[in-house]
């Protein structure tokens, strides 16, 4: 049990999870403990899940949590609750059961087993096929088609996939015409950018939420004429790092153009959060993210 309380019409049991809200499979974890303690000889008129408040702002953690009422959800789990824990005993005392591999092994969580159970893929796996979902894979595999160099030819593929394709039939790497021309358009000097970052469950400085994510760590290659400085910044100890952070941001990209990230989304989004949490720093901050260019669609529109 997380919490048992007791109240003037019974007992509530409260599932405690570090997840932002209720999840369905919370559910069945109450549904169980409340099947316990009730075995146990006590009247549990309540089930709650517990959950960390995205709403919650440090300093103030008086609500970092919110209690999330379930009974009405759990009360049907509860019916089938016995012959689940008859069938789990009878898993239990008879031998190693066999059982099919397949999507269920990652949902609601992955696995510990997969690295037992599921057999090494071969390279060039239909799986790896660019933005295949599962269920297509599933259907092209079981039509015999294991691997890319196997898919029949009229297979509809365009763009990365379609490089993709090419590339693995005939080994080599793909690039495309058009990727001089658009890494041209990237004015000089250019810094090259990356961030990371740390996401606490319970926020730790000022005006951040549960699992905010804070950088804490930048590195920088600025490249001028040929010539290349590498920037860095690691945060040490337990103050806040965003403006010492930000800081060193804005020193090391001084004389740069255009500051290059790849998949720069994640950069863009912390230096906005930055400019909202430093007012003082916002002007510049603001200003540095106007020359913010992704080289992921450059990359991925181009080369494979």
């Amino acid at each position: 049990m997380d919490i048992l309380e007791r109240k003037r019409a019974g007992f509530t049991v409260t599932e405690v999870k570090s997840t932002l809200g209720v999840k369905e499979q919370h559910l069945p974890d109450v549904a169980v403990q409340t099947h316990v303690v009730r075995a146990a000889g006590l009247e549990v008129k309540r089930g709650e899940v517990m959950h960390l408040n995205r709403e919650c702002r440090h300093p103030d953690l008086s609500n970092l949590f919110v209690r999330k009422n379930v009974t009405a959800e759990v009360r049907p789990l509860l019916k089938g609750v016995p012959s689940k824990l008859k069938a789990i005993h009878q898993v239990l005392e008879g031998p190693l059961p066999e059982a099919e591999i397949g999507a269920r092994c990652h949902g609601p969580y992955p696995c510990p087993f997969q690295g037992r159970c599921w057999p090494k893929l071969p390279e060039h796996h239909v799986s790896t096929l660019y933005r295949i979902s599962s269920k297509k894979a599933a259907k092209v595999t079981a039509a015999g088609h294991h691997t890319l160099l196997e898919l029949p030819d009229d297979l509809k593929a365009s763009g990365p996939a379609k490089r993709q394709l090419l590339s693995a039939r005939e080994g080599r790497m793909i690039v495309e015409d058009g990727l001089a021309e658009a890494l041209s358009k990237l004015e000089p000097p250019l810094a090259f950018l990356d961030f990371e970052t740390v996401m606490p469950a319970v926020p730790a400085w000022p005006g951040c939420g549960p699992y905010e994510q804070v950088p804490v760590q930048l590195s920088c290659h600025v490249l001028t004429r040929g010539a290349l400085v590498h920037h860095a910044w690691l945060a040490d100890g337990s103050s806040d790092p965003r403006e010492p952070f930000a800081k060193a941001l804005l020193a090391a990209c001084e004389a740069a153009n255009t500051l290059v990230a790849y998949n720069a989304c994640f950069e863009v989004q912390r230096i906005d959060q930055l400019a909202r949490a430093l007012p003082r720093l916002a002007p510049a901050l603001k200003k540095l993210r106007k020359r913010v260019v992704d080289l992921l669609p450059m990359v991925r529109d181009h080369v494979y």
